[in-house]
């Protein structure tokens, strides 16, 4: 059995901005604070994330993170917003995803699992890549298909992409 969390492994959230007033917006990298993931010997895998424990960790500039970036303000404000009007944390305070069989042999993999977000329930095709002793699995997720109206300010012309992707890494020896 293997089992992980925040102490052994991270979790992150990559958000992209678009509309005519996306350069006063910010690309972020989210964290999730609080999760456990566990794969049974059987290869079941069982992951559950707290929706309210995501946190900005910096304003991303392609590749590049600027942890200075959003400030101290903005962080609080987009943490809120995040919580309480993007993923109503209150109401779904738990994301859950569960998979069969996800024990891949030596490469890259994919496996399809099923993901409740929203309170919506959604197949999720994760991308498996094992390397430098540890493993690294990406999932993107549209927004809309789990009842999530993607963030947006200024009528509009701010706005989030409708895709997010999540990464999870864990044991890797090399960053």
């Amino acid at each position: 059995m293997l089992e992980l969390s925040q102490a052994n492994a991270q979790c992150h959230v990559f958000t992209q901005r678009e509309g005519l007033m996306a350069a006063v917006g910010h690309d972020l990298k989210l964290a999730v604070t609080r999760f456990s993931i566990r794969v049974g010997d059987n290869g079941n895998l069982t992951a559950t994330l707290d929706a309210a424990s995501l946190v900005v960790v910096a304003s991303m500039h392609g590749a590049r993170e600027d942890p200075a970036s959003p400030s101290a303000k903005d962080r609080a404000q987009i943490e809120r917003t995040i919580r309480d009007d993007v993923l109503q944390s209150r109401r779904h305070a738990d994301i859950r995803f569960t998979a069969a069989a996800v024990n891949p042999p030596d490469g890259a993999s994919t496996f399809t699992g099923m993901l409740v977000l929203h309170g919506e329930t959604r197949p999720v095709k994760v991308e498996v890549l094992r390397h430098g002793g540890g493993v690294v699995a990406t999932a993107l997720l549209h927004q809309p298909a789990f009842g999530i109206t993607p963030y947006s300010a200024m009528l509009g012309a701010l706005r989030l992409k409708p895709d997010v992707l999540v990464r999870v890494e864990a044991g890797l020896t090399t960053r």
